[in-house]
């Protein structure tokens, strides 16, 4: 859909408005204009961050692989049921506690805090060996697979934005603690191409 955004139809001030209309449309349309400001930021700021579309409510089964190799506490696989309004494990008993609800809410909701588009770390994301694999089923059939490589470079802090918390304490102040550096690991949805880092 390409909008197109003509000359301003009033000069009055506190009116900012616009011609516009619809490329390959004959209706011309008068709108305030401030959309275009919305646009004037890097494309990087439109990417979507949520990249998993299926809503935690809608998951109906999660089928989890956890890998070894990821010095984790746990590793091998478990299927969880959403089933008469319970989770259940694979052999129909019930699952205590809110976890299975937990981990369907933080699956459908993660969130990237990077794209990765550069080819030597995608080489590095190790996507062919996991470290987690999740499949995903809605009770509509949809199936969703989050692939969890592995860690990528860590968050740090900008060192510009720490040397100004430093210039801005009063003299004889104790120095603030340095902020905490965040793990990351590469994510993404097989089947897609777009790679992600995200937090542990």
């Amino acid at each position: 859909l390409s909008i197109l955004v003509g000359k301003p139809f009033s000069d009055k001030p506190d009116e900012e408005l616009a011609y516009m209309k619809v490329a390959g449309g004959t209706t011309v349309y008068t709108a305030k204009d401030d959309l275009l400001e919305d646009f004037a930021r890097p494309s990087t700021d439109f990417r979507r961050r949520s990249f998993v579309s299926m809503a935690a409510e809608d998951v109906r089964e999660m089928k989890i692989a956890l890998s070894s190799a990821g010095g984790l506490d746990f590793s091998g696989e478990v299927t969880l049921r959403f089933d008469s309004g319970k989770w259940k494990w694979e052999d129909g008993r019930a699952v205590p506690g809110s976890t299975p609800r937990r981990v369907a809410d933080r699956l459908t909701g993660i969130r990237a805090n990077e794209f990765v588009d550069n080819s030597k770390q995608l080489a590095q994301a190790g996507f062919d060996a996991p470290l987690a694999k999740v499949d995903l089923f809605s009770g509509e059939g949809e199936q969703t697979t989050v692939l969890i490589g592995e860690r990528g470079p860590d968050l740090v802090p900008p060192r510009d934005s720490r040397d100004r918390e430093a210039e801005a304490l009063p003299p004889g102040a104790p120095p603030r603690m340095e902020p905490e550096v965040m793990q990351r690991y590469y994510a993404k949805l097989e089947g897609f191409s777009q790679v992600y880092l995200i937090d542990p």
